[in-house]
């Protein structure tokens, strides 16, 4: 354990990027179709960021990717792939699985709000979610288009950050609607993190162990709300089961409680220790 992080609200955001966020408006294009931006997306998407993200996780992450039959079984049609969010790299683990397709990923709106990256993000299948209503449409649109062309879309339900968490936070089932309206199937992804042993442990980061679920398939038989909060529950027991596979903790995090408790406890201790000394003191004087 290297480091402790404390926390007030399982909705903490520990990303700590600072920007500016811009809406996400009615007018904002979800699906470029201009050819030319299409093409450098290509390029940018199967001739940069795939070989880079290939030969990174594995040489330098260490990358294990347990299960990965499971992605042969939805190649070439649309499916849901749900991940806990704990690194700011995970977002490019999905495209080396679902390789050679594309995938889509549900983004904050702040992945385009960084000056000079909004077309990267964009070109690489960034898809912000939209704060602004009216914009929702030509999201919900954009996803179904995005799945129905066979591609998969990815989705960090957590939302927010943790780095190196190795557990699972709460998250709510409402992004499972679109899967259960799609009918298509859904599979859950677990990153967990295990310690570096050897000569080179020391100088790499903690190593990234991939775990992959089954596909799950919406049930039909289902009411609309409970066949959303069934593919809930099926993800979110999956993926509690990965985070009891490690009990390595690269970050520690703690409730903000324990903190206040621990800094009362050395409060108190020094006080204590303080009182001692001068009661020594006054002795030796006497």
């Amino acid at each position: 354990m290297r480091k402790i992080v404390y926390y007030d609200s399982l909705s903490d955001d520990f990303a700590n990027i600072n920007v500016d966020t811009k809406k996400v408006k009615k007018d904002f294009k979800f699906i470029n179709k201009n050819p030319l931006w299409r093409f450098f997306s290509f390029l940018l998407y199967y001739f940069i960021a795939i070989p880079v993200v290939f030969l990174y996780t594995w040489l330098i992450l260490g990358l294990r990717i347990h299960n990965f039959r499971a992605m042969r079984s939805v190649r070439g049609r649309g499916f849901f792939l749900y991940g806990n969010h704990t690194n700011y790299l995970d977002v490019f683990i999905p495209p080396l699985l679902a390789f050679p397709h594309r995938v889509y990923t549900v983004a904050s709106p702040d992945a385009v709000s960084i000056k000079g990256l909004k077309t990267i993000v964009l070109m690489l299948g960034g898809m912000p979610v939209p704060a602004d209503i009216s914009a929702l449409g030509g999201f919900t649109k954009a996803v179904r288009k995005r799945c129905n062309d066979g591609n998969g879309i990815v989705i960090y339900p957590e939302a927010k950050i943790w780095p190196y968490y190795n557990g699972i936070r709460p998250f709510p089932d409402s992004s499972f609607k679109y899967p259960a309206d799609l009918r298509v199937p859904v599979i859950a992804m677990f990153t967990a993190y295990r310690e570096r042993r050897g000569i080179l442990g020391a100088l790499l980061p903690p190593g990234w162990d991939i775990y992959l679920s089954d596909p799950f398939y919406p049930d039909t038989t289902l009411p609309p709300k409970l066949m959303r909060k069934d593919l809930h529950d099926k993800v979110y027991s999956f993926m509690k089961d990965c985070s009891q596979l490690s009990d390595f903790e690269y970050v520690a995090y703690r409730p903000a409680s324990m903190y206040s408790e621990h800094n009362a406890e050395e409060y108190e201790y020094e006080e204590h220790h303080e009182a001692e000394q001068d009661e020594k003191h006054a002795k030796n004087v006497i």
